[in-house]
């Protein structure tokens, strides 16, 4: 059977000032046990972590050698997603430029091909548009191969008051910078 609460019998009780309490020895050394444990606990995790650390700065992790992959990146024409493509094709990726810009995208493979003589082809897709983004992985498939790594990069940095935007609006931002995250995943 559950005991329940009482508040009458809890103002009952005799109350007793803090000052007055009767600790005992076996209570000191219970108490000073556990905030010993606490401590060394913590003492162990920040060792660790340190050592972890310094074995970082010794010993570098290799990195995967990524040549002879193919990299795919969204929004690849412009900005951040063209120096991405350039910084692959460095490594020896072969390139997907993908961008809804296909002109820069163009230029973009032209200029990869030339500097790093990797295969590099633009293709057109608007990452907020399901339809196109399941026709796109075929495409790329069959013009070059399945994707070995995926940069998801396209975004719209939207420069308006969002209250006095309308839907279209809002609902491009959402589909490129949110739900395109999630269907472009599809294509790797």
């Amino acid at each position: 059977m559950c005991k329940m609460f009482s508040i009458t019998k809890a103002i009952e009780k005799d109350y007793v000032p803090a000052n007055e309490v009767k600790i005992t020895a076996k209570d000191r050394v219970i108490t000073q046990v556990a905030f010993l444990r606490i401590f060394l606990r913590v003492f162990l995790s920040l060792v660790q972590e340190l050592f972890k650390k310094f074995v970082r700065i010794f010993i570098k992790p290799e990195l995967e050698d990524v040549s002879k992959k193919l990299a795919l990146v969204s929004g690849g024409g412009n900005g951040l997603g063209r120096e991405l493509c350039l910084r692959l094709a460095q490594e020896g990726c072969d390139i997907a430029v993908i961008d809804i810009d296909l002109n820069n995208a163009q230029k973009v493979a032209l200029e990869i091909e030339e500097k790093f003589k990797v295969q590099a082809k633009a293709f057109h897709c608007d990452v907020s548009n399901y339809s196109e983004i399941l026709s796109l992985k075929s495409v790329i498939e069959s013009q070059m191969r399945p994707v070995d790594i995926l940069v998801n990069n396209a975004g719209l940095l939207y420069m308006t008051n969002f209250l006095s935007s309308n839907v279209s609006d809002i609902q491009k931002v959402i589909g490129v910078n949110l739900t395109s995250q999630i269907w472009v995943n599809w294509l790797h």
